[in-house]
């Protein structure tokens, strides 16, 4: 289980879970490796293509494990800027 998920599940932040596991000697393992090279520019170039598709930056990084924060960074480097969910009909 990732500090991310007990996080959840026990209504505490992923870095209060960290904190808990090493006063008891357990180390953290990160849940993913970063990706380089020719995976990170193919998983950038899907995230493009996802969000001119219409996909939102909160869509597309639940799909690619990612926050909002940094599906907007990709966009914006590739020129284009990700949709916000429209707004609610009243």
């Amino acid at each position: 289980m990732t500090a991310k998920q007990a996080g959840a599940k026990y209504g505490r932040t992923p870095e209060h879970i960290n904190l808990i596991a090493r006063q008891h000697g357990i180390r953290a393992h990160k849940a993913k490796t970063r990706l380089a090279g020719e995976a990170l520019r193919k998983r950038n170039q899907a995230i493009i293509t996802d969000l001119k598709g219409g996909m939102t930056a909160k869509q597309a990084g639940a799909k690619y494990g990612c926050t909002p924060e940094h599906i907007n960074l990709t966009a914006r480097q590739h020129g284009i800027h990700a949709r916000r969910k429209p707004n609610a009909a009243m």
